[in-house]
């Protein structure tokens, strides 16, 4: 037994009590504990909701502990009994499966199961590959080599583990994995999503169908999955050795570059010491051996093999007339179940008591080998009276074997009819389980089409909300950049539209200076040109008055006379002077241009402040 984990190996008293019923009633269960094909096979462990209970491989594991309990403790007669039945059961398998193989492929089809029957296909036992598990035993008979691929994180020891079968002949390898393999949102969703789709809902039943035969995770969230049941060529120490024929606690294991890695152990045979294995091998019973090796184990060293069925017989005839026949079938079974399950005595006990009780065995076995001789010599005397007693039974048995060979035409006659008329019904159930299994795939169909459907519909409307959402999202943002480029535009626009209209109205204003300027030169030339006329003719009349002036003060005769005439002169001449400065008057001049510059300046304002007060009047009217 491997370290590292605790697995559920074993049963409940109840069920394996069921179990104990079950192998009793032989004859109406089938359930032989004699025959191993019965009870390790999955109809027994399907004949009860109890025992699906548990997982196949553990049943196996504890129903042939169960069947060894129920075989040592059957009375004589029913032990006879249950022998023969299984003697009959095998050489009728022997024959089924002879004619199965003389009939061919047609007769095959009619022996399909329930499974391959609704599937429609006859599944065959594959090749074996290179990688699968090697079990070999070796020559001497006294250990096995096993190589077993490793699974899961094959870099960690604890990863891989194996199990024995109560009766030794088994090993169960088990692989850990991660818990992750429960969860379908983790394997194919998104991480923290709430929402299930399609794909994770047909994922998550098909996880749950698994998950119905497989053990609970461990506290450290690791599933434990049986990955092989190992079956050994005979019945080993539940323990492992390396080479050298040490115990070990764990495989040993290998690996390569790329990761691969594989381990190895070897087992030793129940009851035998690694180190002196071949002087003493214990054996188990095989199914295919000859029908008169009755014992599930015998003894095998350097003797003949009548010898060696002789003082097997002889032992096993002591031991059944050791038994307590009075006792209580069942109860006993029970007891002996519970303590084997609870595992009172380890196996390397177990092992040293089965050592000494062969050793007492080989000594009883000298015994008979001597009392055998004694009754050979008998015997001879005895095989002459029997054969004249013979050749009148020879004669009998002539007359006895002409009606046993009518009796047997006329059985397979019967036998004929009857596998014909199986043949027919075996055609009608296959049939009708077909068509039903064709409904029931419709209707399956059907069923995941409409859910399919509703949550394809379900996810098309979420997208297209989701959409809508983000083409609103989009067109708004769309919106807004338009909004934003389109005023960034029009400030731009404006900006230039006003630097043109200043420059224009600049121009304007430039050109109406110039032209105002150039009209005023024009009228200060003309003015000074009347101005320069008038002075001229106040020159002339000034002179004409000097001139008058002096013709008239020349002759000086009368003082009254002159004062009076330059009196009138002054008078007269004063009016003249005065216009003649008022209309030339420079300062006239500078205030009339005054005037007219800040006439300009406020048209100017005035046209500036009309622009910005109404920017879309002035663009429509340059447009």
């Amino acid at each position: 037994m491997t370290k590292g984990r605790e697995l559920p190996t074993d049963l409940t008293s109840e069920i394996q009590r069921m179990m104990v019923k079950d192998m009793h009633d032989f004859r109406i269960t089938k359930v032989n504990c004699y025959d191993p094909v019965t009870y390790e096979s999955r109809d027994f462990w399907e004949s009860r909701k109890e025992y699906k209970a548990f997982s196949f491989p553990v049943f196996l594991a504890n129903v042939e502990n169960v069947a060894r309990n129920v075989r040592s403790h059957l009375r004589k007669s029913e032990e006879a009994s249950a022998k023969r039945a299984a003697k009959e059961s095998k050489k009728k398998r022997k024959e089924e499966e002879k004619k199965t193989k003389e009939k061919g492929g047609a007769d095959e089809k009619a022996t399909d199961t329930l499974e391959e029957m609704m599937q429609g296909l006859v599944f065959e036992q594959p090749t074996q590959k290179l990688t699968d598990t090697f079990v070999e035993a070796y020559p001497c008979g006294d250990r096995v080599l096993v190589v077993v691929e490793l699974f899961g994180d094959v870099k960690a020891e604890e990863a891989n583990a194996f199990d024995f079968s109560p009766a030794g002949d088994k090993i169960v390898h088990w692989t850990r994995t991660p818990s992750v393999w429960t969860d379908e949102q983790k394997l194919i969703g998104a991480l923290g999503s709430t929402i299930a789709d399609a794909d994770t809902i047909i994922l998550g039943n098909a996880i749950k169908k698994r998950l119905k035969d497989s053990p609970k995770p461990s506290k450290d969230g690791f599933l434990w999955i049986p990955m092989e049941i190992i079956n050994l060529p005979f019945c080993c120490e539940p323990m492992l050795f390396d080479k050298s024929g040490q115990s070990i606690d764990s495989y040993l294991a290998q690996g390569n570059e790329k990761g691969f890695r594989w381990g190895y152990f070897w087992l030793v045979r129940e009851g035998c010491n690694p180190e002196s294995a071949k002087k003493l091998v214990f054996t188990c019973h095989d199914e295919e051996e000859d029908d008169n090796d009755e014992a599930s184990h015998c003894l095998t060293g350097n003797y003949d093999a009548d010898d060696i069925s002789e003082a097997t017989e002889a032992c096993a005839e002591e031991e059944q007339m050791d038994k307590d026949g009075d006792e209580s079938v069942d109860e006993s079974v029970m007891m002996d179940c519970e303590q084997s399950t609870k595992g009172s005595n380890s196996p390397a006990e177990e092992g040293r008591s089965d050592l000494s009780v062969m050793r007492g065995m080989w000594s009883k076995e000298i015994d008979l080998r001597e009392k055998a001789e004694q009754k050979r010599k008998a015997a001879l005397d005895a095989q002459h009276m029997a054969e004249d007693r013979a050749k009148t039974a020879n004669e009998k048995a002539k007359t006895a074997k002409e009606a046993a060979r009518k009796t047997k035409e006329d059985a397979q006659k019967a036998v004929k009819e009857a596998d014909e008329r199986a043949t027919r019904a075996a055609a009608a159930e296959k049939e009708r389980f077909q068509q039903a299994a064709e409904e029931e795939k419709q209707r399956i169909q059907s069923e995941a089409r409409q859910r399919f459907e509703k949550e394809a519909a379900l996810e098309k409307q979420r997208i297209h909300e989701e959409a809508r959402q983000h083409l609103e999202q989009v067109a708004a943002e769309e919106k807004q950049r338009l909004e934003e480029d389109a005023r960034r535009r029009f400030e731009k626009a404006a900006a230039e539209e006003k630097q043109r209209l200043q420059e224009e109205a600049r121009q304007r204003f430039e050109k109406a200076t110039a032209e105002e300027k150039q009209r005023l030169h024009k009228e200060a030339h003309l003015e000074k040109e009347e101005l320069r006329t008038e002075a001229d003719q106040a020159k002339e009349r000034e002179s004409e008055q000097r001139d008058e002036y002096q013709s008239a003060i020349a002759p000086r005769r009368s003082g009254q006379k002159s004062r009076l005439s330059i009196d009138s002169y002054v008078s007269v001449d004063a009016e003249r002077p005065a216009k003649r400065m008022r209309v030339v008057d420079p300062k006239a001049t500078r205030k009339s241009m005054r005037r007219i510059l800040k006439a300009k300046r406020s048209a100017s304002n005035e046209v500036d402040q009309y622009i910005e007060a109404n920017p879309a009047q002035e663009q429509e009217g340059n447009n």
